[in-house]
């Protein structure tokens, strides 16, 4: 199991539009020196943000995607991560 210094929790609803800036504003953002992931819960969104976030996954292996089929609230989601 990889240790990581920072883990990022990004929970997810329909963001489909902001979810590439975000990204690219949180790796610019993390000092080189830091091991870190980034931990995207989709949580049941209707747009494309899922698909958003698989790009993202085949670009960078930091990042990594839980994915709730149905809505289950912002609590949920930082619990899941």
């Amino acid at each position: 199991m990889k240790q990581f210094d920072i883990s990022i929790i990004v929970p997810v609803f329909n963001e489909e539009d902001s979810i590439n800036e975000l990204y690219i504003q949180l790796s610019e953002s993390i000092s080189d020196y830091l091991i870190y992931e980034i931990i995207f819960i989709n949580d049941g969104s209707s747009d494309n943000s899922f698909d958003k976030i698989q790009s993202l996954i085949s670009k960078d292996k930091r990042i990594k995607l839980i994915n709730f089929l149905t809505n289950q609230g912002k609590s949920e989601a930082l619990n899941a991560g």
